[in-house]
């Protein structure tokens, strides 16, 4: 997370030495605002599936529906990752010129992945959003090179970042399945 701030502070200040000094303003209020604004995002849409989840992981019968509970609050909380890089990604780009691309390219970057830093470093260190958290950054770095030499929409490339974060998930839910069936198997061994 410090390298991220500093890479932001960078970008920050070459905009501001070009003159783009609403931009800054911009990015500023929304550090400060959006890690709020997604957590409760994530707190409202992605922890009643998992709530759902570890209330069935015990009864034998509705593992199924704790598997998909799991893979469901996980992959809304790629979602709102992915949907939040290309929200960033399009309002940057938007003011872009050819004196701002590259600062507005390394400050996007900073914007899209910090609150998100922040969100994980408040966790416990076996967190799966630390993961999560490290590949939306590579994620949201291939996905920058990618549109540097790709014209697309906004929807294909939510898509896309959103298709490439589904692969921390989908680990996630083997491990959860792997563990969820070890641990059921050690019950029954004890009884």
């Amino acid at each position: 997370m410090n390298l991220d701030l500093f890479i932001g502070i960078v970008a920050a200040a070459w905009l501001l030495i070009i003159g783009s000094w609403k931009i800054v303003l911009l990015s500023f209020i929304a550090v400060v605002i959006s890690p709020k604004l997604l957590e409760a995002l994530q707190f409202i849409f992605a922890l009643l599936p998992a709530f759902i989840a570890l209330k069935v992981r015990n009864n034998r019968s509705f593992n199924w529906l704790s598997y998909l509970c799991s893979f469901i609050s996980t992959s809304i909380g790629a979602l709102i990752m992915s949907v939040w890089g290309i929200l960033i990604y399009a309002s940057f780009i938007k003011q872009a010129s050819t004196q701002t691309i590259l600062p507005l390219y390394i400050l996007s970057y900073f914007m899209a992945t910090i609150p998100f830093a922040r969100i994980a470093s408040k966790q416990a260190p076996p967190c799966f959003c630390l993961i999560l958290n490290l590949w939306f950054q590579i994620a949201y770095l291939l996905l920058l090179v990618i549109l540097s030499f790709i014209v697309m929409s906004s929807l294909k490339a939510t898509v896309i970042l959103f298709l490439i974060m589904q692969i921390p998930v989908l680990i996630n839910l083997c491990s959860y399945i792997i563990e969820n069936e070890s641990e059921s198997k050690y019950l029954r061994l004890v009884k």
